[in-house]
């Protein structure tokens, strides 16, 4: 769990640095602030799957020679359909109530349902979950394998 903080820590500090410092400045530092702050919190999953790419590729080339698939990935398609789906229409929903100014009443609503897609995104996540520990388990499940 620490962890999970720790890694999510620069995509919160830019918002709350430039807010702070809008703060700080005093006058016609809060639009630009606002700016700055919803362009972080957009273009962080971006980041965060780029770099998660390269780390992937990466590590599939650095360690082809001891693969038997070589570089070819394998994953599960269920789960990375579920995954990119979930992402890309509540995304572009995040995006857009960010970019376009709305009613309070109208970002309420969005926020509402951004928040019960995540439950639900949750806990088909949870459930698809039960499904992969009743599948079988490989036996060779060493990060260090003995040669």
């Amino acid at each position: 769990m620490l962890a999970a903080v720790w890694t999510a820590i620069p995509e919160t500090m830019i918002p709350v640095v430039t807010l702070i410092g809008a703060a700080l400045s005093g006058e016609g530092g809060g639009e630009a602030a606002g700016e700055i702050g919803i362009g972080a919190i957009l273009g962080a999953p971006f980041l965060l799957a780029t770099l998660a790419m390269f780390v992937v590729g990466a590590s599939a080339y650095g360690f082809r020679n001891r693969s038997s698939s070589g570089t070819r990935l394998t994953f599960e398609r269920r789960t990375a359909r579920r995954d990119i789906l979930f992402f890309l229409v509540f995304f572009t929903i995040a995006a857009g109530a960010g970019i376009v100014r709305l009613p309070t009443s109208l970002r309420i609503l969005v926020v509402v349902v951004l928040l019960a897609a995540y439950a639900f995104y949750v806990y088909r996540t949870l459930i698809a979950g039960g499904e992969a520990a009743r599948r079988e388990t490989p036996e060779n499940l060493t990060l260090w394998p003995e040669s």
